[in-house]
């Protein structure tokens, strides 16, 4: 069989060039090169193939139609059978050419069963990319949801901020209010230290005044105690 088990190496082939979906496209690429030399394991699990309802009928019927055909080819037109032993990782299409002799019924069998290969698989395949298609489409739609919903919240975010700023942003008009506030308080201020000093300097001449009174005061006292003294005298 052409690319191992299940006749992969069409189907491996599809995938790489002629799939729509970017994840079978990389798979058909990555395997394309061991399927060639009929290794596809890394093509049936990574596919995957195996145990993949899709290509079940395609993967049991594409091999028996080959050896049918083949057997078509052996009785009915006397191709020569496989006269010679070859390496199991020969490429397929080389392995076919030169096992069974290197001559023209070899070749025609080669594309025929190519042909019939792709007429098999080839349903399946577009079953099979559409619904990876509607996958990724899916999960694409998932992931701008969720940049949206993201996105949707970071500008809820920025708003509540733009909005916080607003609140506790002061206006000019406000500022240059608050200035001449500012600037009349110290006038007030200013004032007040004045009246504080000229009340200083009045209550330091009442001082004076009351200094000076007291001293009239004691002299008046000193002269009345004299008078005292004098009538006292004058009566004895």
């Amino acid at each position: 069989c052409l690319g191992g088990t299940g006749a992969t190496l069409v189907i491996c082939l599809m995938f790489a060039f002629l799939a729509k979906s970017k994840e079978l496209k990389a798979i058909g690429k990555a395997s394309s090169i061991p399927v060639l030399f009929n290794v596809n394991e890394p093509f049936l699990f990574g596919a995957p193939i195996v145990l993949n309802p899709v290509f079940f009928v395609p993967f049991i019927f594409a091999p028996i139609a080959n050896v049918w055909l083949f057997k078509i080819f052996v009785d009915v037109f006397n191709m020569d059978g496989f006269i010679y032993t070859l390496p199991w990782t020969t490429p397929g299409p080389l392995g076919i050419i030169l096992g069974c002799g290197i001559k023209l019924l070899p070749v025609i069998f080669l594309v025929i069963v190519l042909v019939m290969d792709f007429v098999i698989y080839y349903p399946f395949f577009k079953v099979y990319d559409n619904q990876k298609l509607e996958e990724e489409k899916n999960t694409l739609v998932e992931q701008k949801n969720a940049k949206d919903e993201e996105k949707k919240a970071k500008q809820e975010e920025i708003d509540k901020i733009k909005e916080d700023i607003t609140k506790i942003t002061v206006t000019k008009e406000e500022i240059e209010n608050i200035g001449k506030e500012i600037a009349k308080l110290e006038k007030d201020i200013t004032g007040l230290e004045e009246a504080k000093t000229n009340k200083k300097g009045e209550i330091q001449k009442v001082e004076e005044e009351i200094a000076t009174n007291a001293e009239t005061i004691k002299e008046l006292e000193d002269k009345r105690a004299a008078k005292e003294k004098e009538l006292e005298g004058l009566k004895n």
